[in-house]
């Protein structure tokens, strides 16, 4: 058992580790540019030639209401997440969190890792894609696909694909709400208690397509 935190990196060169042994690493924010030099926080100030602005995205559904958002299992501001869904979500990955470290103590242990404070809920959808409050009410009209990091991209969008065209054409017998609530929760857990930092904030299996590309079990093929 290992951890994995933020994202993969690739040596793709065959110099690529020399090269990085000689960079030196600043840990500041940007304050502003000046003239030709980028000026840090911390004000040291650094001469450049070219700014790379790798700064990621967030996670979001702007064509829903926080409403609709919540109820179909999107991460939403925490603000906009109903006091009774919290404690929903509290109390069954509470559960989870028994489990999962019943099964892997080791993760009960991680090493130290940079947290960054969460303003959005998690994703509660089954499989990564489906609504249980919309599967609840009999309705299989919408998924949500793409949002799994792993390294292996083409293989998990080629088995959602498969998922959930067989989701949306009633071709699936999912299991009663509670387990799938349940499921959400284990997995959510899961990639928490391995991923450390990027666990939290968003669905990433690095180290774990094999699980996430398995197809349905025979109890959900109609």
């Amino acid at each position: 058992m290992f951890w994995c935190s933020e994202n993969v990196g690739v040596s793709n060169a065959p110099n690529f580790w020399d090269t990085m042994s000689q960079a030196n690493v600043h840990r500041s924010s940007i304050d502003r540019l000046e003239n030709s030099s980028v000026v840090l926080a911390n004000t040291t100030a650094l001469p450049c030639d070219l700014l790379v602005m790798s700064t990621g995205w967030d996670i979001t559904f702007p064509f829903f209401t926080p409403a609709d958002a919540s109820s179909l299992g999107l991460p939403v501001p925490i603000a906009h997440q109903s006091l009774l869904d919290s404690k929903k979500w509290q109390t069954l990955e509470e559960a989870a969190d028994c489990t999962i470290l019943r099964m892997f103590p080791k993760l009960a242990t991680p090493p130290s890792f940079d947290r960054h404070p969460m303003n959005t809920t998690q994703f509660y959808v089954y499989r990564g894609m489906a609504s249980p409050r919309e599967a609840r009410e009999g309705d299989n009209s919408i998924v949500f696909l793409g949002q799994v990091g792993a390294a292996q991209s083409f293989k998990i969008a080629e088995t959602q694909s498969i998922w959930a065209a067989a989701y949306l054409t009633g071709k699936l017998r999912l299991p009663s709400v509670d387990e799938m609530e349940m499921d959400i929760a284990l997995t959510n857990v899961w990639r928490r208690r391995r991923y450390l930092s990027a666990g939290e904030r968003k669905p990433v299996f690095m180290h774990d397509e094999l699980a996430v590309t398995l197809p349905p079990p025979a109890s959900e093929i109609s």
